[in-house]
């Protein structure tokens, strides 16, 4: 019976980290879980299976001009994270707690960074854009990483994308 467990235990850790961003749900729950995830590892995979592809791109932008003109930014910030030796998405010292903010395009998006209202014209109505804070208990400080989105069936980390316009 222990090495039927294991083996299940090894099959569900090894499907889980080949999906990257679609073994977590499509919820406020999912990208935490997701942050609190990206926190405890330093290797790069998790984050690397999160970039998003040229499709992603399309499927939350109105205009392939748009979509083209983000991709570029992504593949640039991608390009700099890949010379990094440890994920950079972590809490510092003291930050146990994860906030989850969102905002959605044609709907309210004040919640997060001010640059999505900027390009909120330039986005597909419904798309909806998440934004983590690790912070200290009882705070509302702290490190936060923008924007990820839910998108064909995966979690993407878009990053500020907003820079890209």
């Amino acid at each position: 019976m222990k090495k039927v467990l294991f083996v299940v235990a090894i099959l569900t850790s090894t499907v889980l980290t080949s999906c990257g961003g679609g073994a977590y749900a499509d919820s406020s729950d999912g990208v935490k879980q997701l942050a609190a995830d990206l926190n405890t590892t330093k290797e790069m995979t998790l984050l690397n299976s999160l970039k998003p592809t040229e499709a992603d791109c399309k499927a939350i932008f109105k205009d392939e001009a748009d979509a083209n003109a983000a991709l570029e930014m992504i593949n640039a910030q991608y390009e700099e994270l890949s010379n990094m030796e440890e994920n950079p998405i972590h809490a510092k010292d003291g930050q146990t707690e994860i906030l989850v903010k969102t905002g959605k395009v044609g709907g309210d998006l004040s919640s997060v960074s001010g640059g999505f209202e900027r390009i909120a014209d330039k986005l597909v109505e419904g798309t909806t854009i998440y934004e983590i804070k690790y912070v200290e208990p009882g705070k509302e400080l702290g490190m936060k990483f923008s924007a990820f989105i839910y998108v064909n069936g995966a979690w993407k980390f878009f990053g500020k994308l907003y820079r890209a316009f």
